[in-house]
């Protein structure tokens, strides 16, 4: 069986029994609870995250420094990957890389390959003129379905007022502000608490 690690810009590597192999694949799918701790110290999971998937492959070369060079150039270029052989997997980039060299494979050595997939997203543009401004959206007549806002200032306002009796009374005046009240002095219109001044 030939196992093959394809990349999108820097070619393939072939594990041929006849000079390579992968003696084992691994693959690791792992979620994570979110926690939110409290006062008293417990933690509240309230949702979990999947984690990116992770996959591992090792074996042995044989056939010289070319596949060691290539696997090293596809680590290098962060290049996307895909990986055909016992599982398929694709959108993965190599996150660890090791060789072991020892005196029985004088022209080749073991490898150790750790894989993660990606999420590959594209962005979201918008030519500018295609879609009109709010600004001109609100600018819009009422025939065309859209009135213009317009700050028309305070048409009534109604306060209580409280009588010396205990009885109260609710007085509108329509056109006038509510009186004055003890605001703050560096507000342009201070506060008004609901009472009238006495």
């Amino acid at each position: 069986m030939a196992y093959v690690l394809t990349g999108q810009r820097s070619g393939a590597v072939r594990f041929w029994p006849s000079d390579s192999t992968v003696t084992a694949e691994n693959a690791q799918y792992k979620s994570r609870p979110t926690q939110y701790p409290i006062e008293d110290g417990s933690v509240i999971s309230d949702h979990v995250i999947k984690d990116p998937e992770q996959f591992a492959i090792s074996g042995a070369i044989v056939g010289g420094p070319g596949t060691i060079a290539q696997l090293t150039a596809m680590r290098d270029s962060r290049d996307i990957l895909s990986y055909m052989g016992r599982a398929m997997m694709d959108s993965l980039v190599i996150t660890s890389l090791s060789f072991d060299y020892k005196a029985q494979n004088r022209d080749g050595a073991s490898f150790k390959a750790q894989l993660q997939r990606v999420q590959i997203t594209s962005a979201v543009w918008v030519e500018t003129g295609a879609v009109p401004l709010m600004s001109a959206q609100d600018g819009r007549n009422s025939s065309a379905g859209r009135s213009r806002t317009k700050n028309a200032g305070q048409q009534g306002a109604a306060w209580v007022s409280a009588r010396d009796n205990g009885t109260t009374t609710t007085q509108v005046h329509l056109g006038d502000k509510p009186p004055t009240s003890p605001g703050p002095s560096d507000r342009a219109t201070g506060a008004y608490n609901g009472m009238a001044a006495k």
